[in-house]
């Protein structure tokens, strides 16, 4: 009889070992439906995913890119370079449009006088002490594609700028013209200002001579 029940003790005791705990069933994520496709929505429903009339499209880099400049407006004609102005050799050009009054251009492109093809750009060569530069402004042309506002006045600018910078305006030769879209014939000169001071020795013979002719007529 001992001998059954010794035999018995781990039998059960290997029992329960391999028994352990119940099983458990695995645990599982909740199972998401799968989205609906547009051809299961209900009839008239709106697409999935559709933007609300209007609405600018998003991720569309054609149509989040600038917009090109169709403004078929041109404003043309010449401008005069006068005096030491006509043989200058360095130093840029600005040809500009702006709203009447404001400084910051609409249009505008530049010219480099040390560009070896100037001619072909429209700036010919000195005579008789003019220099004639042929200018056009348009949305070919222009470097800087701003819509032209509406019902507004506007004038064009043609500038000399000795050191090329917009920074500086000190050593800045500008004329101004207004002028409205389709002008063709517009014609501005440039002629830098010999002030006073600049002539100097000149002013006194002047007033020398004067002095000297006002004095041999008195004596006679």
């Amino acid at each position: 009889m001992h001998l059954q029940a010794n035999r018995l003790v781990p039998l059960l005791a290997l029992a329960c070992l391999a028994c352990g705990d119940a099983p458990r069933p695995a645990n599982r994520e909740p199972s998401i439906p799968a989205p609906a496709a547009n051809s299961e929505l209900p009839p008239g429903h709106p697409p999935l995913n559709a933007l609300p009339s209007g609405h600018p499209q998003v991720g569309d880099t054609e149509s989040s890119a600038a917009p090109e400049l169709n403004d078929p407006s041109q404003f043309a004609g010449r401008a005069l370079l006068k005096g030491e102005l006509a043989t200058a050799t360095q130093g840029r050009i600005i040809v500009s449009l702006r709203q009447k009054g404001m400084r910051m251009p609409l249009w505008a492109y530049v010219l480099d006088l040390a560009d070896p093809e100037l001619e072909k750009k429209g700036l010919q060569p000195a005579v008789g002490g003019t220099r004639e530069l042929i200018f056009a402004l348009n949305k070919d042309t222009t470097i800087l594609p701003s819509p032209l506002p509406k019902g507004v006045e506007l004038e064009v600018e043609v500038a000399y700028d000795a050191d090329g910078s917009v920074d500086t305006r000190d050593d800045a030769v500008a004329g101004v013209v207004d002028a409205k879209p389709g002008d063709l014939g517009l014609e501005i000169v440039l002629e830098k200002r010999v002030e006073p001071a600049e002539r100097g020795d000149e002013g006194v013979s002047d007033e020398t001579t004067g002095g000297g002719n006002d004095g041999q007529s008195d004596g006679q």
